[in-house]
């Protein structure tokens, strides 16, 4: 299969997003599911993918849209997921000629990419770093509680290790919108743990 190069990078990128089988397998299942675990072995993508669908989610309705993504620690999730996010936002600021082109505004020490068109701002929309570990799991409970959006996702990397604590909260909160869409990406652990 040939590659080709994801438009969220620009001409001058060391590191495109790149098309694989992997890729194009969780991106038709995504689209096609309101409910989708990835499970699979490390560096298979899933990962890099979910940052590069969280970050098309919002672009195609940023007023509309509401992202929420977790992953373990804050500090942790910079170097997964969120990582990933941060990068695939510059790219696709550099490719629209800046963050002013775009319907949004990455605050890196927020763990968050906040609504924004024109001068006005919407904090309630946007994509928005959730911390699921158990040592932070009261902290991300707090920041998906009353979260709402006309289209709501919530995306988790490393689910596997999250807290069984950040699944309830989401079942009994996020659930209930009604354009709601979850996708979570795990390494197989137990049939036991959030993922399973």
């Amino acid at each position: 299969m040939k590659m080709m190069s994801i438009c969220l990078a620009s001409k001058a990128s060391k590191n495109p997003f790149e098309w694989n089988p992997n890729a194009i397998r969780i991106t038709e299942e995504y689209f096609k599911n309101k409910f989708l675990a990835i499970a699979g072995h490390g560096s298979s993508g899933k990962t890099e993918t979910l940052a590069v669908a969280a970050i098309g989610e919002f672009l195609a309705s940023p007023e509309n849209t509401g992202i929420l993504v977790t992953s373990t620690t804050l500090s942790e999730s910079r170097q997964r997921i969120w990582g990933r996010i941060e990068y695939y936002w510059q790219e696709a600021c550099d490719f629209f000629g800046g963050e002013d082109n775009m319907p949004g505004e990455l605050v890196s020490s927020s763990g968050k990419i906040g609504c924004r068109i024109g001068a006005k701002r919407d904090n309630t929309k946007g994509i928005t770093l959730v911390p699921g570990r158990e040592s932070e799991v009261k902290e991300g409970i707090g920041r998906m509680k009353g979260f709402k959006a006309d289209r709501l996702r919530l995306i988790g990397d490393e689910f596997s290790d999250l807290s069984h604590k950040l699944l309830e909260a989401a079942e009994s909160n996020l659930f209930l919108n009604e354009d709601f869409k979850m996708a979570v990406a795990f390494n197989p652990n137990s049939h036991f743990d959030p993922a399973g």
